[in-house]
């Protein structure tokens, strides 16, 4: 019976990180996960491409040139960049956690650290 509690409590960490919706909704992103569809409609996010990145944050000044890059290249697709730092408004409106930066999440995927920008288009048109 003493194992149990311990078990318990390392059972909800997993789940946790492994990127299930937590009681409050919020879906922590890990890399490679996929947001379940009719989560990733009801948060507006299904035809978007979201960029979850940090001021300082070597990866992310790797990754965000890239990106924006894209962004200008493709006008008529939805990029969202969301500095982890101001934007929490947009964050929380979300219910998007990213535990690592820079996080992106494209048709649903996610995909955590930086990437060249054709690795980013493949996905986008993969």
């Amino acid at each position: 019976m003493k194992g149990i509690l311990p078990a318990l409590i390392a059972l909800s960490v997993v789940v946790l990180i492994s990127g299930c919706a937590t009681e409050d909704g919020d879906i922590t992103l890990s890399d490679g996960m996929v947001i379940p569809a009719g989560q990733c409609s009801s948060r507006g996010i299904e035809d978007a491409v979201v960029v979850f990145y940090s001021p300082g944050c070597p990866a992310c000044e790797r990754a965000l040139p890239e990106l924006e890059e894209l962004a200008d290249e493709m006008p008529d697709d939805d990029f969202r960049f969301i500095n982890l730092g101001t934007d929490r408004e947009e964050l929380d409106k979300l219910g998007l956690v990213p535990v690592y930066v820079p996080t992106v999440v494209i048709d649903c995927k996610v995909y955590v650290g930086a990437r060249t920008k054709e690795e980013y288009l493949s996905y986008m048109v993969g």
